[in-house]
């Protein structure tokens, strides 16, 4: 079954930086409301619509005038508000599945669920929070039932995980569906603005080197099942401590930025998603390790021949002219590539086999390639 995937998004000024997770504040919290009743749709309508522009508002802004001594013809001013609510509306569990992986494939999933248990004729609430929590692992989901024979307990063992289910039993006071509603939309920004500082750098908005190491493990297992190789490049830019040093730790971040924007322009991997689960985005194939090194992925490889020359063609793009502080500068790259499964078996051996013949090649001078097998006796390894 699908995954609910969310696209890393640049900024129009072209640095290449990932764009932050909106604030609470700065857009709407969407919403899934799943119930039969038309009667209890249109009640939740009244409670999650904007306030102000519902038929009493003119008339409690009137009261608050008078209340507060607002001068004549002075419009009252209003508190400042929390974001609104976008809605979506579902009669059924099949609706709000299909809902929620539609919304997952245009990368605006729902914050906040509130389901209903029982929608006869068709799959019940819990069934629906089974497939939608299958689709969304994020997702907070509130079930919603007038009976009390419904035990929270094994519903939490069929919804995983527990921590991002929640009970309300009916009737319940609108405020408390509407700040529930808040609170979680809340917890659910914070929660992928975490996962977004473990996941990604950034400064560059690249996969970062823990989230890497734990996808090339799970690229090699897939790589293993189909009988394929693939190869990893491991990249360190020549004299980038001279950029530092001679033009400064700004100018060096933005070097950085610029070289994941040609990186990323090189090798357009599929966005990796924040909401995933617990087994985490699926492989992003590129990733900044740290200061100025990087990784590259290649799956599907057909000849370890193949990936040398492909970071050959990586060493000749990378070095083109970069604009830094109104000069042009051209930096060279060394690249080291080691190939499951003929230099390694397992991730972490891989992973310092590549590293090894970085070395290798930046040790024989600079913008140079090399490949752990082609290193004399591996005497480093």
């Amino acid at each position: 079954m699908s995954r609910c995937r969310s696209r890393r998004q640049t900024p129009a000024t072209g640095t290449g930086q990932a764009e932050p997770v909106p604030s609470v504040a700065a857009s709407p919290l969407r919403i899934l409301v799943v119930d039969d009743e038309a009667g209890v749709r249109g009640a939740y309508q009244q409670l999650f619509m904007d306030a102000r522009n519902d038929a009493g508002h003119a008339e409690r802004m009137a009261l608050q005038a008078r209340l507060f001594d607002s001068p004549a013809g002075a419009p009252a001013a209003e508190a400042p508000r929390a974001a609104g609510f976008a809605v979506r509306y579902c009669d059924g569990a099949v609706a709000a599945v299909e809902a929620v992986r539609m919304a997952c494939a245009r990368s605006e999933p729902f914050a906040v669920a509130f389901i209903d248990v029982r929608m006869p004729p068709g799959p019940d609430g819990v069934w629906a929070a089974e497939q939608i929590r299958s689709i969304d692992p994020q997702i907070q989901i509130v079930v919603c039932t007038a009976y009390s024979d419904l035990d929270p307990a094994q519903i939490g063992a069929r919804v995983l995980p527990e921590e991002k289910l929640f009970y309300l039993q009916k009737p319940v006071h609108p405020f408390e569906v509407r700040q529930m509603a808040f609170a979680l939309g809340h917890k659910w920004i914070c929660d992928r603005r975490i996962e977004r500082l473990a996941y990604f750098d950034p400064l560059t908005g690249l996969a970062s080197r823990a989230f890497f190491q734990r996808q090339l493990a799970a690229a090699i297992g897939s790589a293993a099942s189909r009988g394929q190789r693939l190869a990893l490049l491991y990249l360190d830019l020549d004299n980038f401590k001279r950029v530092n040093d001679t033009l400064g730790h700004s100018m060096g971040d933005e070097l950085l930025v610029q070289m994941a924007t040609r990186l990323r322009r090189l090798f357009p991997f599929e966005d990796a998603a924040l909401s995933a689960g617990p087994a985490g985005p699926r492989s992003p194939g590129l990733a900044r390790l740290g200061g100025d090194e990087f990784v590259v992925l290649l799956e599907a490889l057909g000849e370890p021949g193949d990936a040398a020359a492909i970071a050959e063609g990586l060493v000749r793009e990378l070095q083109q002219p970069i604009g830094l502080g109104g000069e042009e500068f051209r930096v060279s790259t060394s690249i080291g590539i080691a190939v499951y499964p003929d230099d390694a078996a397992d991730a972490a051996t891989l992973f310092r086999h590549a590293d090894v013949a970085m070395y290798h090649a930046k040790r024989q001078g600079p913008g140079l390639v090399a490949l752990f097998a082609q290193i004399p006796s591996h005497s480093d390894a």
